[in-house]
């Protein structure tokens, strides 16, 4: 089995923001696993101007145009295809919205990032043969930019999926089989680990899950101030 290279053993260490550049969440997880909610509420409790809030892929007029091709249930592509629209829309955000808004002191916060593509085009397209592809890629894309923080929503299949048929209608990732998914959820421990990350069990109540959420983005920029939740 092809193992990704990973970095040093972030796991243990806590981030804090310096007055030079801003800091990048994931929040990432499977299909209904909430992270579209949660970042909801993070949007409404967290101060307004020091925080930016994206979803790939998206965010670019391009971005947004890839977005739709890859999420219209009524069209079929190859899985090399689907990586490298994805890694494409990906290149426009880091390139026009990531890299100026960190620069800019801003914190961003982001629902899925490079470790859904390996989850979803690598593992659970069975496809460990473009691996190599995929880390030439992020190196060109990323150019060094690497998450502060990756947190990961932990759900099982059978829950999430039940609660993505309850949202109504199904994107073109929503439709595939079970299989799929069962493949693709270890990708993103596997991707994660030797990362700063947090995982959260994301079977929890709304309030538990908003709350460690917001635990995790005080992890990486400081105390907020502001009385929440």
């Amino acid at each position: 089995m092809y193992e990704p290279k990973l970095d040093r053993d972030y796991s243990t260490e806590r981030f804090f923001v310096s007055n030079e550049s801003g800091k990048l969440i994931v929040i990432d997880g499977g299909e209904g696993a909430g992270k579209t909610c949660g970042m909801i509420r993070l949007k409404e409790v967290l101060p307004e101007g020091r925080f930016e809030f994206m979803r790939e892929p998206g965010n670019t007029d391009v971005g947004e145009g890839i977005r739709n091709i890859l999420l219209n249930p009524d069209l079929e592509m190859g899985a090399l295809t689907e990586l490298l629209l994805f890694w494409a829309a990906r290149a426009e955000n880091v390139e026009k919205q990531i890299r100026p808004i960190l620069q800019s002191g801003r914190h961003i916060i982001c629902d899925r990032f490079d470790s859904t593509t390996w989850a979803y085009q690598i593992r659970g397209r069975q496809r460990e043969d473009l691996a190599p592809l995929f880390e030439h890629i992020s190196r060109c894309v990323l150019g060094g930019l690497e998450p502060d923080l990756y947190v990961y929503l932990e759900l099982p299949l059978a829950i999430g999926r039940q609660r993505a048929k309850d949202r109504g209608k199904l994107n073109r990732l929503d439709k595939q089989e079970d299989g799929f998914y069962e493949r693709a959820y270890p990708g993103y421990r596997e991707f994660i680990q030797g990362k700063p990350h947090l995982i959260v069990d994301a079977s929890q109540s709304f309030e538990a899950v908003s709350g460690e959420l917001l635990s995790a983005v005080e992890s990486v920029v400081g105390p907020i101030t502001q009385s929440v939740l």
